[in-house]
């Protein structure tokens, strides 16, 4: 038979029997016939090299709507039909149908039968008709029009259950009739064939023996290192996550044994930097003190000394102890026994030569209120008063010779030295605070039936009385630094315990200024800043920082808090440091900014106090573990400058980045000052401008400097003599941009973008050398955005019209101009080679060939807003863009793939790449500055945070970055330098009490107790 058939074979079965139906298709069509069979003269033709293809209804049905007619179709292409005999099939009405189309065809001795289940022929046998595995097509003939008929058919049967011919007989005797070949010759062919594939395998076995030694040992390897990258991705996620949590040292402990593991890259680099800061804030001084717990601390005036009040547990008692240590190395010069268990007060006298302890004998101030004394000097066991002077405020004069203790019998002074009682004033008054003036020249008393007079520091007589108490009995008066307000607090319900009302008159008149509640619970804490500006409270609400003029509430900390809680405020009254005997962590909160800036986590316990030294360059942490540690402030060793005079509104780096250079002002004086990079120190000032500074640019070399102000004009300076050169542009609204070209012989200068000046005056080229006018760039409504390409050679602008024009920076010439398309254009950059153009419009970022002219891509969103900010990585792949929402859209321009970074809360309008593109900073108007990993996408910490917008200045080299915010400037350290992991480690181990565990957990280890020496 020679026709041309479609199909070698047409697999008929019940879906139920899919499983067999999948083994005989791939049987068939995958098996090689025997070369020596192939092109052998057989029924069909020649012997082919394979049987392919075989028609199996569930692979090759098309989509149709007839079936029917692709079935028949396909049936009647097919050179034999293969029949998958079961119970199931013999029941399935279609199966049936496709053998009488089949038989109908004339090809009756072309259908084979594969018995996979069941027992043919025995259907007419009572009882076992449903065992029958042939179709009832199958069991007679069929005529030409598809009848089935009387006369039994013969079907030619492989039968491949397990007691017939089995799965391999079945398959060969299949293949036989398929082939036209003699059964005995392709079971005789497949033997040779077994034989001689189990020769080729006996002898490839040695030498895949070989290979799987190999094999295995590169397994084991590949399998090693995904395992050293999972566990390095672990560790770097954990350390980058407890960085975002403000944790520092344990994000440092992650970090760096990922770091020793080989994962070295900028952004590793970066966050171990940045969690290493607080680390290594932490000194050498460090000492055991072995109590539960330190209810108060403080500095000697000179800042040599530093006691604490440790509360130990003898016997099952309670006994407190003051120890005194050398704040330069720990070392303990001193312990007083017998102080009040709970105190109120410690501060050094005379200089440093006495220690006053104010308390009670116990926590629960059952016992009598004490007063202890001791001279340091001597081995005394010091004095010891009954009363005391509050529970706030100054008990000791000035110069700690006379000291004041408060009771139901009146007001006492007393010698500091010899205990003996000096003065007697309002005897028979029962008085329940007391305290000196800072000049010592008055004292304030407060009785308990809440009356405030103020007394004669010398002779006692009565200088005024105070009236708005309500008669609420007062258990703390104090004066605040500069003495001008007097503040006092009443007790809460009865009980010896501030409550949150502060009352605050005028010392001078006497009237009362201030009444409000400062919390609705109790206060434990109240602290001033040094000049009295503000102060901090600690109360069953929380932390709260405070305006002293205003008594407005500058920032809060919300937390439920116990009368263990302590805060220290700064001297200079920015910084706050919260300490909780039930948070192993101290929190750092940047007053101004309201942010939380740095956590201290290198304790196993709560920190149950802090305080500052009086200059406020270090802090001192104690802590339940039974440590006290010195650390150095700030921690992130910024410098900071700020002005209320020249407000700063733009910064630049010099070309060596050693000075900072700060265009700001006021309304009517505008100023540019260069400060000194590494201290913040004036070195220079330019005036001249009469309104506010908002650019500056220097030319290359670093010799001249144009800078533009508010007041209309852009100027042109000798950098080095810091003399104008020339004046360059006068607008009535002002003057927004000032930039040099890349060679520094052309100023690109834009004025008012609010439309109100006829557009010729909009934008201007210069001579960068003498200032002399060159062209004006003209559109038809003003320009909002305007730059230089880095060649220096071209100016593109956008305006408000729309329209993107390009220009000749050599003589202004107008090169190439693209239509209006999105609306007014917001932002522009050309990428580092200048092969590509971004603009942006309301909702959409376009991207053009500045060369061809031509459009290469577009970006459009609705949640894009009005995108101001657009930078270009330094290679080019990758635009960021700053959008009004607070998210960042990171566009990968190769793939079209695009990342959001979510972090700030209000509009970005500062983005800038690391010299290496590794990392991404942001500013916005939430007032922070963030980091991000460029090539991933994440977030990688707070770098500043201010109270308002906050630009920055990166320079070039990525190690600095000086930020502005109102009338702040900040210059932080964000290298990523690299550093040795050993080195690392090594202060880690001293200084962090913990090692990462095999589950990613960190475990505590006690800390080392021999100084670090870095």
């Amino acid at each position: 038979m020679t026709e041309d058939y479609k199909y070698w074979a047409f697999i008929s079965y019940s879906h139920q029997d899919r499983a067999w139906g999948d083994w005989l298709h791939k049987t068939l069509e995958t098996y090689r016939v025997p070369r020596r069979l192939v092109g052998r003269a057989s029924r069909d033709g020649q012997v082919p090299e394979r049987l392919y293809p075989v028609f199996r209804d569930r692979d090759e049905l098309p989509s149709s709507a007839n079936l029917g007619d692709v079935l028949n179709e396909s049936l009647r292409q097919s050179r034999y039909q293969i029949v998958i005999c079961s119970p199931r099939s013999a029941a399935s009405r279609w199966v049936n149908e496709e053998i009488k189309y089949f038989k109908s065809l004339g090809r009756e001795d072309r259908v084979l039968c594969l018995i996979v289940d069941g027992e043919p022929n025995v259907f007419d046998i009572p009882g076992r008709d449903i065992e029958e595995c042939f179709a009832p097509a199958l069991r007679y003939r069929v005529d030409a029009h598809g009848h089935i008929t009387d006369a039994p058919a013969e079907p030619i049967a492989a039968d491949a259950r397990e007691h017939a011919d089995g799965k391999r007989g079945a398959k060969l005797k299949l293949l036989s009739g398929l082939l036209g070949v003699g059964l005995d010759e392709i079971v005789q062919r497949e033997r040779q064939r077994e034989f001689w594939k189990r020769v080729q395998v006996g002898a490839a076995a040695m030498a895949f023996a070989g290979l799987c030694v190999g094999a295995w040992q590169w397994y084991q390897n590949e399998r090693a290192a995904r395992e050293r990258e999972i566990s390095i991705e672990k560790l770097v996620e954990s350390g980058r996550q407890e960085l975002l949590a403000g944790q520092h040292a344990r994000a440092a402990v992650y970090l760096n044994k990922a770091y020793k593991m080989g994962h070295d890259t900028v952004p590793l680099r970066f966050m171990l930097a940045q969690a290493m800061k607080p680390v290594e804030a932490l000194t050498d001084v460090r000492v055991e003190h072995g109590g539960r717990a330190v209810y108060a601390s403080t500095f000697s005036p000179d800042g040599t000394r530093f006691a604490l009040h440790v509360l130990l547990e003898v016997a099952g008692q309670q006994r407190a102890v003051i120890r005194i240590y050398n704040a330069a190395d720990g070392a303990l010069l001193r312990e007083l026994p017998e102080a009040p268990v709970l105190p109120l007060d410690m501060e050094f006298l005379s200089g440093g030569q006495r220690l006053l302890v104010t308390g009670f004998p116990d926590d629960i101030r059952s016992g009598p209120p004490l007063t202890r004394i001791w001279a340091l000097a001597e081995d005394a066991t010091g004095l010891k008063l009954e009363g005391i002077n509050g529970y706030a405020g100054r008990a000791a004069h000035p110069e700690g010779s006379r000291v004041l203790v408060a009771n139901e019998r009146g007001l006492h002074v007393h010698d500091t030295q010899t205990g003996e009682r000096l003065a007697h004033w309002l005897p028979g008054e029962s008085l329940r605070a007391a305290s000196y003036s800072p000049d010592g020249n008055s004292i304030a008393a407060a009785t308990a039936d809440g009356s405030v007079v103020t007394l004669d520091g010398v002779a006692g007589r009565v200088l005024q009385r105070y009236a708005g108490t309500n008669g609420q009995p007062l258990t703390a008066v104090l004066f605040s630094p500069t003495g001008k307000d007097l503040i006092a607090l009443p007790e809460r319900s009865g009980l010896p315990q501030l409550s949150g009302d502060i009352r605050i008159w005028n010392v001078a008149d006497g009237a009362l200024r201030l009444s409000f509640a400062a919390d609705a619970g109790l206060l434990y804490v109240l602290q001033f800043s040094r000049d009295g500006r503000r102060f901090a409270t600690v109360g069953s609400e929380g932390y709260k920082v405070w305006s002293t003029a205003r008594g407005v509430l500058l920032f809060s900390v919300p937390r439920a808090l116990t009368e263990f809680a302590r805060a220290a405020l700064s001297p200079d009254g920015d910084t706050l440091v919260t300490a909780d005997f039930q948070n192993r962590i101290a929190e750092v909160w940047d007053v101004r900014s309201k942010r939380m800036v740095h956590t201290l986590d290198l304790h196993t316990d709560g920190v149950s106090n802090a305080a500052f030294n009086p200059s406020g360059s270090r802090l001192l942490l104690a802590s339940r573990d039974g440590s006290a540690d010195l650390w150095n402030m700030p921690i992130d060793r910024a410098w900071r400058y700020e002005s209320f005079e020249t407000l700063p509104y733009v910064t630049r780096f010099d070309a060596d980045g050693r000075h900072l250079l700060v265009g700001g002002g006021r309304a009517d004086d505008g100023r540019i000052m260069v400060l000194d990079g590494q201290d913040g120190s004036i070195k220079q000032r330019m005036d001249g401008h009469e309104d506010v500074v908002v650019d500056l640019d220097l030319s290359e070399d670093g010799r001249r400097l144009v800078s533009a102000s508010l007041d209309g004009t852009a100027a042109l300076w000798d950098y080095v003599r810091g003399t104008r050169i020339a004046t360059l542009s006068h607008s009535p609204e002002g003057t927004y941009t000032a930039r040099f070209n890349r060679s520094g012989d052309r100023i690109l200068t834009t004025t008012s973008p609010d439309g109100s000046l006829p557009d010729d005056d909009a934008t201007w080229l210069w001579n960068g050398l003498d200032g002399e006018p060159i062209a004006r760039l003209s559109h038809t409504k003003f320009v909002y955005a305007a730059d230089f390409d880095h060649s220096g050679e071209r100016v593109a602008t956008g305006s408000f019209d729309g329209t993107l024009n390009l220009w000749r920076a050599a003589d202004g010439k107008l090169l190439r101009s693209w239509p209006a398309s999105g609306g007014p254009i917001h932002g522009l950059a050309f990428s580092p080679h200048d092969r590509q153009l971004a603009k942006t419009t309301p909702g959409s970022i376009q991207l053009f060939d500045p060369d061809a002219g031509t459009q290469t891509g577009a970006l459009r969103d609705a949640s894009l807003g009005i995108p101001e900010v657009l930078a270009y990585s330094p290679d080019g792949k990758m635009l960021a863009i700053g959008t009004q929402s607070g998210s960042i859209w990171l566009w990968q321009l190769e793939d079209d793939v695009i990342r959001t970074l979510k972090g700030h809360q209000q509009l970005v309008d500062a983005l800038a790449f690391s010299a290496d593109g590794a990392l991404l900073v942001s500013g916005g108007l939430d007032g922070e500055v963030r980091a991000w990993d460029a090539h991933k996408g994440v977030a990688l910490g707070v770098l500043l945070s201010f109270a308002r917008k906050a630009g920055f200045e990166l320079f070039a080299p990525g190690d600095r970055l000086a930020a502005t915010a109102w009338s702040q400037i900040a210059v932080v350290d964000v290298s990523a330098r690299s550093r040795r992991a050993e080195d690392v480690g090594r202060v880690l181990t001293c200084k962090a009490p913990w090692i990462v565990g095999v589950d990613f957990k960190l475990i505590s280890e006690k800390r080392e107790n021999a100084p670090c020496g870095r």
